[in-house]
């Protein structure tokens, strides 16, 4: 019988040098973004490396949402952000090993969302007890020019995006103070357009753009109609092969146009420098007509969903602490140290 594959936490320096050498790797996995997504969200932050006979296999960036006592693991507000494998094989270990940590942070639910390029298979993610479902990612694929690009692209798609730039609009590097509450206020506004609730509130995006927005690792582009108004933005991360769209936030009914240039600003910026760029999923079928337009290739990528068996041994946690609680409030604690134990316990 082999060893069991073990957790050693990992900080900055050491978790980006073990994702370089596993495979699946997305923007979205990146220390300075998950950190910033984190502490504007009130999440908890933990990466660690996963080994096994001495040898390190993965790479598990596990990130906490609490609800009470307990915990949901990697329900995020952005795409792909699951397990890393050296190689496929690993699977089962590196999903084993993050079991104890996750039963001590009574954790009642986890998703791993695996990047387009994951070494992992739905029948095996399905044969280790998950619910698992395929959504479709969109990307442009490095190898041609702009110019070749759009060349390919239907005729009427060309002629919009020539009417547009003869009309004056124009494209370029974002003012981080000037669109801080432009940003905030228009990323709501296009999660209700869709017919979904925002998975940012305003006060997040402000936070998220003073975090993230002097990092050279990010690309804040902004679209400008002919007197000069900003009508997008676009805020992406920039990886080694591939330029990770985030957000494309646009006037609200204002222009039609304005998420129209903002992807084509996105293209010609990722294929002028030889990257492939991401366009992530669709909610719904205009969306994703609409990127199909757009010239892009659809590529699957696997989510997997596990851990309600533990929703008992919540219910009975949650009973006791409640119990404890009721004793508590019926006498009087005197003792200044006793509060200080209780407090420091709490707060771990």
């Amino acid at each position: 019988m082999g060893s069991r594959a073990t957790l050693h936490e990992l900080r900055e320096e050491d978790y980006e040098a073990e994702i370089a050498k596993c495979a699946g790797v997305t923007g979205f996995h990146r220390w300075f973004f998950l950190n910033a997504l984190s502490e504007s969200n009130g999440l908890r932050m933990r990466t660690f490396a996963v080994e096994k006979d001495g040898a390190t296999i993965g790479v598990l960036p596990i990130v906490l949402k609490r609800r009470g006592p307990a915990s949901v693991s990697n329900y995020l507000p952005v795409p792909h952000v699951g397990p890393l494998l050296r190689d496929e094989m690993y699977l089962t270990d590196v999903l084993a090993a993050a079991e104890p940590y996750l039963r001590r942070q009574l954790t009642v639910g986890k998703l791993w969302a695996f990047g387009p390029s994951a070494p992992v298979a739905a029948d095996q993610l399905a044969r280790l007890g998950y619910q698992v479902r395929v959504d479709e990612n969109f990307f442009v694929a490095a190898g041609r020019s702009p110019a070749d690009h759009l060349a390919a692209m239907s005729r009427q798609r060309r002629r919009d995006i020539r009417l547009e730039q003869e009309r004056g609009v124009t494209a370029g590097p974002a003012d981080i103070r000037e669109i801080r509450e432009w940003f905030a206020e228009r990323v709501g506004a296009t999660y209700e357009r869709q017919g979904i609730a925002p998975i940012y509130s305003r006060d997040t995006c402000r936070m998220l753009v003073v975090l993230l927005g002097s990092d050279s690792r990010m690309l804040w582009r902004s679209v400008r109609d002919n007197n000069g108004q900003l009508i997008a933005v676009t805020a992406s991360i920039i990886n080694v092969d591939r330029l990770w769209g985030w957000q494309v936030a646009g006037e609200d009914g204002a222009r039609s146009s304005s998420h129209l240039m903002a992807y084509w600003d996105y293209i010609e910026w990722s294929l002028s420098r030889n990257l492939s760029c991401d366009f992530g999923g669709a909610p719904n079928p205009g969306i994703r007509a609409f990127k199909l337009r757009m010239g892009v290739t659809s590529e699957p990528c696997l989510i997997a969903e596990g851990g309600w068996k533990y929703y008992r041994k919540l219910r009975a946690t949650k009973t006791r602490i409640d119990q404890r609680r009721s004793g508590r409030n019926a006498t009087t604690v005197k003792s200044s140290r006793l509060k200080s134990v209780i407090a420091k316990g709490d707060a771990n």
